[in-house]
């Protein structure tokens, strides 16, 4: 969903709100930006918090700067949606990084890790390609209603989710 929108989105900003490609460039620049800020912020916060705060806190974050979008009415507000919507993706990737490797059995680490990291090459393709065909087709909305239907399945996965890994090593005050 990620892939999709940020290829979409510059298109979509440009033509919605009758900007310089610049100035809709940005709107992709704030989304990695946001995506940057939450692996940053939330690589701490795991360890002080656990995998399942900070993996449903990414989820729900997603979900709604998603539905955000449909309420943002003017550049400056698209703009922060897409800060919340990059933040949301950096936080989710972050913490499901970390939950793929502790759950993936020591003696299969490589292989286990490369199949999860394979999964971002899927993204790269795939993602542009939906965005592209729906922004052809249906338009933008679709775009939006789609990545948020997948924050969504990915919320209803977490639910299913019975047990996530506890953190090996717990946080550390910043002085000691």
């Amino acid at each position: 969903a990620y892939y999709m929108i940020f290829v979409t989105g510059t298109i979509h900003v440009r033509e919605a709100y009758g900007v310089s490609l610049s100035v809709a460039g940005l709107s992709g620049g704030i989304m990695v930006i946001g995506c940057l800020s939450g692996r940053f912020a939330s690589g701490s916060l795991l360890s002080f918090f656990g995998c399942r705060v900070i993996l449903f806190a990414g989820l729900l974050l997603y979900a709604v700067s998603m539905a955000a979008f449909f309420l943002a009415g003017s550049l400056p507000l698209v703009f922060v949606q897409r800060l919340l919507t990059g933040i949301a993706v950096g936080v989710t990737g972050t913490a499901t990084g970390t939950i793929v490797a502790y759950v993936i059995p020591r003696e299969s680490h490589g292989l286990g890790i490369s199949l999860f990291t394979m999964s971002t090459a899927v993204a790269l393709a795939a993602g542009p390609f939906l965005g592209i065909a729906l922004v052809s087709g249906p338009g933008y909305g679709a775009v939006v209603w789609t990545s948020f239907i997948f924050g969504m399945i990915c919320l209803a996965v977490f639910f299913a989710l019975k047990t996530l890994p506890h953190m090996l090593k717990k946080h550390r005050p910043m002085t000691d």
